[in-house]
């Protein structure tokens, strides 16, 4: 069990709720927040513009999440040139 859902002899109901960016309020949280939603095979999180990461310019980058430990580029986006 992965902790989402929780069932008895009588019904079963969900625990949480995925973020993820096709969710009308997620799309507009993050659109608010200055990011781009936009569907390639599946619904993914870019930065505005590129990125300088590690010394390299990164022209398109993004996560087919809208919330995750590692996204530092979308996170911070002041901190690598976004």
């Amino acid at each position: 069990a992965d902790g989402r859902a929780e069932q008895n002899q009588l019904s079963s109901f969900r625990l949480s709720e995925d973020h993820k960016p096709s969710r009308p309020d997620e799309k507009q949280r993050i659109q608010e927040k200055g990011g781009v939603v936009d569907f390639h095979g599946v619904w993914r999180v870019f930065c505005p513009s590129q990125a300088f990461f590690g010394g390299r310019a990164i022209p398109r980058w993004g996560l087919a999440v809208s919330r995750a430990f590692g996204d530092l580029l979308l996170k911070e986006p002041e901190r690598y040139g976004c």
